[in-house]
């Protein structure tokens, strides 16, 4: 069930359905970029730092794996700019879950 929760939140993503991907966290989310930045609710992480990175560069991302750690997911993916139709990087991050949605959220790695 979770593992699919992430799998519908990138797809709204990709879909660039702001108002889904709001369905799928909660209201204090967290966004951990690095240990100097995180960012803490809807409008601060996916309005003002995800929408304008992803529709920049027309980003989509493609799950490449997850790993189910109970509560916890690790997942990589790659990120693809539809304009470029190049993958420019991969990524690794972790996802909190907590009463069926996406509590946090760490930005683990990237190459």
């Amino acid at each position: 069930m979770s593992e699919q929760l992430i799998r519908d939140f990138f797809d709204a993503i990709n879909q660039r359905d702001y108002s889904r991907i709001k369905t799928y966290i909660t209201e204090d989310y967290i966004y951990h970029l690095d240990e100097d930045h995180s960012w803490t609710g809807y409008q601060a992480t996916i309005m003002e730092q995800l929408k304008p990175f992803i529709e920049k560069d027309q980003l989509f991302f493609k799950i490449i794996r997850i790993e189910d750690e109970g509560d916890t997911f690790l997942v990589w993916s790659t990120k693809e700019s539809a304009e470029a139709g190049d993958q420019l990087e991969q990524y690794a991050e972790k996802f909190l879950i907590q009463n069926g949605k996406i509590a946090e959220q760490w930005m683990l790695g990237r190459k």
